[in-house]
């Protein structure tokens, strides 16, 4: 009998995979480290901070939110492989080693177990954003004139323009159901030909 068929099941390698799903339980418990909602939550804020500290824009990001969510829904194992072999892709092009820094960043998570933990523990448990008890929304508008709803996405400050506004005055960039953005004064925005949605004007 070879040496392979001899080990008990409990002295064979544990694969990568198996000892995050160790510390997970560990740091967490079974409830919340089979969650799946919570996990697609988790890994779609670590990938969204992987791409933040590549070359990708905010702006880029909600593009592609909207892209994918417009299309038919995959299936998951089948979309592993796809995330799996991009990940690798995007580390040979940015020269990181993947299997080394994931395994940096585990043995990292078991040295600093406690305070993820205590941490987690101060957090509201219901919602998508880490620290926050609901869903993120974007407040919503509807144009007195024309009907038109929109969502508002940002508020930001214009700069060195040529187009009859001065420096630092801050612009609305609002979507439209159509999915078109829009940028507008924000004095202009706010002068009443907008209504929040819900609102007895609106």
């Amino acid at each position: 009998m070879s040496d392979e068929t001899d080990l008990a099941e409990n002295d064979l390698p544990q694969t990568y995979q198996s000892r995050v799903g160790t510390w997970v339980e560990a740091c967490f418990g079974k409830d919340v480290a089979l969650d799946r909602a919570e996990r697609s939550r988790r890994f779609l804020e670590e990938a969204l901070e992987l791409v933040q500290a590549s070359v990708m824009t905010c702006e880029e990001a909600h593009l592609l939110v909207d892209y994918v969510f417009g299309r038919e829904c995959g299936e998951a194992s089948k979309e592993v492989g796809g995330v799996m072999n991009t990940l690798a892709a995007f580390c040979n092009a940015h020269d990181i080693g993947m299997l080394k820094e994931a395994e940096t960043e585990l043995a990292r998570c078991w040295e600093i177990l406690p305070q993820i933990r205590a941490k987690w523990e101060r957090k509201p448990k219901t919602g998508p954003l880490p620290g926050s008890s609901e869903p993120a929304k974007r407040e919503r508008v509807r144009h007195l004139k024309t009907g038109g709803v929109y969502e508002v996405l940002a508020r930001g400050v214009m700069l060195q323009t040529s187009l009859g506004m001065t420096d630092e005055e801050t612009v609305v960039i609002y979507r439209g159901e159509d999915g078109r953005w829009w940028a507008r004064e924000e004095a202009e925005f706010d002068d009443g030909r907008f209504a929040l949605v819900g609102a007895p004007d609106a």
